[in-house]
């Protein structure tokens, strides 16, 4: 049973750099992949419990399977082959099904946001190069998989300071 609570507040915590970012989803996806293949038996059965895990686990697969599909779509693009219509089409029709759910979400997202600006629509094309991203670091923990690289923990560094003087200015304008 969820309840909506509106006194209580949460920090959320962010890498200070594009390079911990990409070292914490390496460590990320990685982790997800690693149990999904160990526990993955768990979840044959589709049920309403554990779809969000189901989501979680096959997501990096998912990932992982789009920028494959990316690098073919280029390759079919850049040289004639001779291919099966239907291998053609779904490489070109998955790429582009992906791009219009990410531009629909970004103007989703720039019509919530408040303060309502024209200028956040200068921020779509940031989503599409941040899953761009996203999916060559999921397909780079893949490879640390299948080449059985052993995996280490990599901490991620930790910047700022957050002081009692700090929350209370921050919670009480």
């Amino acid at each position: 049973d969820v309840r909506y609570a509106p006194d209580i507040v949460s920090w959320q915590e962010a890498p200070s750099s594009i390079v911990q970012l990409i070292k914490q989803r390496i460590r990320w996806n990685r982790g997800f992949m690693e149990v999904a293949i160990r526990y993955g038996r768990l979840l044959k059965k589709f049920k309403r419990k554990t779809i969000d895990a189901e989501i979680t686990l096959m997501g990096p697969y998912i990932q992982a399977f789009f920028l494959i599909n990316y690098w073919i779509w280029a390759y079919l693009s850049l040289f004639h082959i001779d291919l099966n219509p239907l291998i053609i089409n779904m490489t070109t029709v998955t790429p582009l099904l992906t791009t219009v759910t990410l531009l629909i979400a970004g103007i989703a997202l720039t019509y919530i946001t408040k303060p309502r600006s024209i200028r956040n629509i200068l921020w779509l094309p940031f989503i599409q190069l941040y899953w761009f991203l996203e999916c060559g670091i999921t397909f780079y923990a893949l490879l640390q998989i299948i080449f059985k690289r052993p995996s280490r923990w990599v901490k991620t560094a930790k910047t700022g300071e957050c002081t009692e003087e700090s929350v209370k200015t921050i919670l009480n304008p």
